[in-house]
């Protein structure tokens, strides 16, 4: 509205603002009636009647609507899953402009395809398919191919769950800054990506071990390395079937399951683990861990790894 008075006091325009929408500067649309605007060539000189035509998209009668990263990146996804050269997607990154977009994308290609026009025939689907699909203009895309994937290699599955084992030091120096998100914390001091909200990570240590978890739910993970004399605390902070089971064989690394899958719970939930030690009880049935709080099952996703004397679980609410 304050454009709009500024334009009609300065420029002698009468604007009347409507709901907009990102949109291409040649854009389909109606020509409405044509508005009359009065101009005056000096003090003494007489006005005179020259026309503008306003012309409004055709969607914004229906109000403003918002474009998220998500929608984006699940477009690039879609795209890349149909392009032989392409294993996988490492990570995407949307970053808004006052014209448009520009996208950053980390891929792995696959063993035998020409990586330069794999890349250029990429970047220029993703520029035509998003333009087309959501009309914003896509100031620029910058693709970086992460890695090659050489046939029959496979990574490490389990279910829908993906695995990856990687050399700290060699990621941190493979960091692209294009990928830096701001870090901010919850009131339990629980850390979250400031400007990509839909995308939940946890982090965790151990020994030289640091694990980390990526979903797009919130998520808690916890590593620990078994050490001896640990059982006599179950019976002071566990359920009492818990405790049992633990000392049915006397086992560290039962409690240690147990103790990490209530960390990983606590950081799931952002509470901590002191405040649901008893309140979430593990109970091994069928070969597999089941959660359950006031005696009711719950059903949120369960990973869990055993190597090298370390627990590792995962919890994704």
């Amino acid at each position: 509205m304050e454009e709009a008075k500024r334009m009609r006091m300065v420029e002698g325009k009468h604007v009347i603002p409507v709901p907009t929408f990102e949109i291409k500067k040649d854009f389909s649309g109606y020509i409405l009636d044509p508005l009359q605007i009065f101009k005056s060539k000096g003090k003494d000189a007489k006005p005179y009647i020259s026309e503008k035509s306003i012309i409004r998209p055709t969607f914004s009668y229906l109000g403003n609507y918002t474009i998220s990263d998500g929608v984006l990146k699940d477009i690039i996804a879609h795209l890349a899953a149909s392009v032989d050269a392409i294993y996988k997607i490492n990570r995407t990154r949307i970053e808004k402009t006052q014209t448009g977009v520009k996208i950053y994308i980390e891929i792995i290609l696959v063993y035998g395809f020409n990586i330069v026009s794999s890349l250029q025939s990429f970047k220029k689907k993703c520029i035509k398919e998003i333009e087309n699909l959501t009309a914003m203009n896509v100031d620029e895309v910058q693709i970086l191919a992460k890695g090659i994937c050489k046939p029959g290699e496979r990574d490490y599955k389990t279910d829908e769950n993906l695995y990856e084992k990687v050399d700290i030091i060699s990621l941190i120096e493979a960091n692209n800054p294009y990928f830096d998100y701001e870090i901010a914390y919850n009131s339990q001091g629980k850390p979250y990506f400031l400007s990509n909200r839909e995308i939940f990570f946890n982090i965790s240590h151990s020994s030289n071990y640091v694990a980390c978890v990526i979903g797009d739910r919130p998520v808690g993970i916890d590593i620990e390395k078994a050490r001896k004399g640990r059982q006599n605390l179950a019976k002071r902070f566990f359920d009492i079937s818990e405790a049992e089971w633990i000392k049915e064989c006397d086992s560290d690394q039962r409690f240690f399951r147990i103790w990490t899958l209530k960390e990983a719970y606590g950081k799931a939930t952002g509470q901590g683990v002191l405040d649901i030690l008893d309140k979430i009880v593990y109970r091994l049935e069928k070969g597999k861990m089941k959660a359950y709080m006031c005696g009711l099952p719950q059903n949120f996703t369960i990973v869990e790894k055993e190597f090298d004397g370390f627990s590792l679980s995962v919890i994704q609410l």
